[in-house]
């Protein structure tokens, strides 16, 4: 066929020219609006820290950042979601201690969280905290320890249900300590604060703001935070690090990720702009009034956390014998 001999030539041209677009896309980047993907319902913690996120972001980068809740499936579904979306930056998660969970639980998903996303920024964390009922008789963990070994029958711990970061978190300090408790799963952790101001159960590893109220009511006591240091809206409760077991820290924290293959430009200025987001009036107030400790940091301290919170908790559940269908 004639002109034959162009055609290697005609190819490398549009080799060139899609590399030159894209190119110059990841320069105008961002030239639509973001959509962060969030697991969870409106008003939980990881909500309320995207759109406060979210709002700044859009400032700093000129484009709207918007907020879609996608809950289900203990934030498979948004998760699922995300990594199916197009790599360029555009559609991203709030991923959050529930994928290092289900990774170390092994459900059945069809992706790896670890392996199939970019890491692009710490972004906060929720502490949780150890709360007993307050007719219990216990102010101190030295306390609730003292009358958890010298209970005939193991005390009562709720959780926000099977496989979540207070059930597990509350299987930890059970095995680190050598105490003996009873599981009782709840459809949230709201629930299971609710059950222990009412004395159904004993104690709760709570997600602060969800037994913040409860604990200003005098309905329950506060005994430790989870994180290494102490939680800025209940100062002077010390942490189980301080108190009971060296080095417990866990916690209900979310990071910002976008689908493996982003550009590294990309996950670039996305990284700027939470760093600036997080250091402006509006998200550090936000995030105070609302009890979140706020973080950040880069792709790779990210990539390092996710991996080492998938080991960690794939230990917990395998010594506990944690099961999920």
């Amino acid at each position: 066929m004639k002109f034959d001999f162009l055609r290697p030539a005609i190819v490398a041209a549009v080799g060139i020219l899609a590399v030159a677009s894209s190119s110059s896309a990841q320069e105008n980047f961002p030239s639509k609006p973001i959509t962060i993907l969030v697991g969870f319902s409106a008003g939980s913690s990881t909500d309320v820290a995207s759109r406060l996120l979210a709002d700044s972001m859009g400032e700093i980068l000129g484009e709207r950042v918007l907020v879609e809740n996608r809950p289900g499936a203990a934030s498979n579904v948004a998760t699922q979601a995300v990594a199916e979306a197009d790599a360029d930056g555009y559609t991203l998660l709030m991923g959050t201690v529930a994928n290092t969970i289900n990774t170390g639980l092994k459900r059945d998903v069809s992706f790896d969280f670890p392996g199939d996303f970019t890491p692009v920024s710490t972004v906060g964390a929720v502490p949780m905290i150890l709360v007993a009922r307050a007719d219990l008789g216990v102010s101190t963990i030295d306390e609730l320890l003292a009358k958890m070994k010298e209970s005939d029958d193991p005390l009562l711990y709720g959780s926000a249900g099977v496989g979540t970061a207070p059930h597990l978190s509350a299987e930890l300090f059970a095995s680190s300590t050598g105490t003996q408790v009873t599981h009782v799963p709840y459809k949230g952790s709201g629930d299971a604060v609710r059950d222990l101001a009412a004395g159904r159960i004993d104690f709760v590893f709570a997600p602060q703001s969800s037994a913040l109220s409860a604990i200003s009511e005098g309905s329950i006591v506060p005994l430790a935070s989870s994180l290494l240091k102490r939680s800025s809206k209940l100062p002077d409760t010390p942490t189980v690090d301080e108190t009971a077991v060296k080095g417990f820290d866990t916690s209900v924290w979310f990071g910002l990720v976008a689908p493996a293959g982003t550009p590294e430009t990309v996950i670039a200025k996305l990284n700027d702009a939470v760093q600036k987001a997080l250091a402006s009036e509006t998200v550090s107030k936000g995030f105070a009034n609302s009890g979140i400790e706020k973080l950040g940091g880069t792709p790779a301290e990210l990539a390092e956390y996710i991996n080492t919170e998938v080991s960690n908790w794939a230990k917990v559940a395998e010594d506990a014998n944690i099961t999920v269908e």
